[in-house]
């Protein structure tokens, strides 16, 4: 049981590493509460060099939640080398989903594009908090993308908004993108943030 173990954990790891996540421009912190869970964190570059990144989160925990990774991490990866837009790949996701997963077991998610050459930020939200931008000629927040959609795997791709969301940014602006896990931890008073 140790081996099986430690051969999905390698698998895990092989799949779940993603070579747009080493870009100088992204910084990342993941806290998982077990080596399986359900969160998911990739980034590519399409061969026209715009960044594509999702975020994720799977319901449940333990190795149920994680499973659907593989094939989401692969879906992304592939489209994305193969130069597809976000809309594209939201719908080939919910299908691959809605075909595998079990009632009751889905992915809330944000997808976005970075196209720092036009410097316009586009984004898909289904399910997570909202994606934040800091604008730094600002220095407050200076815009957000909020959940418009049903999580990816709960209903059928022709129910499901693909559709994104457009923005422009500039040098300096920063973007958060996070799960539920920030807005529901606690502080030392046991209250939730």
């Amino acid at each position: 049981l140790k081996r099986e173990y430690e051969i999905a954990e390698g698998v895990f790891a092989k799949v779940m590493h993603s070579s747009g996540l080493n870009s100088p421009n992204i910084k990342y912190m993941l806290s998982p509460q077990a080596i399986f869970n359900g969160d998911l964190l990739l980034a590519a570059y399409r061969p026209s060099g715009e960044l594509h990144l999702m975020l994720g989160d799977f319901t449940g925990h333990g190795l149920s939640a994680a499973i659907g990774t593989i094939p989401v991490a692969d879906i992304f990866n592939g489209m994305t080398a193969k130069g597809f837009p976000i809309p594209e790949i939201v719908a080939e996701i919910n299908q691959k989903l809605q075909r595998i997963l079990p009632r009751g077991l889905f992915l809330a998610a944000a997808l976005m594009e970075l196209d720092a050459k036009n410097h316009k930020l586009s984004a898909w939200v289904g399910g997570v908090p909202d994606i934040l931008i800091y604008g730094a000629a600002q220095k407050a927040l200076a815009g957000r993308f909020t959940s418009t959609s049903f999580p990816l795997g709960v209903v059928e791709t022709d129910q499901l908004d693909c559709h994104v969301e457009s923005i422009e940014v500039r040098p300096g602006d920063r973007i958060f993108l996070y799960t539920d896990g920030v807005p529901e931890a606690r502080n030392s008073d046991n209250a939730m943030f």
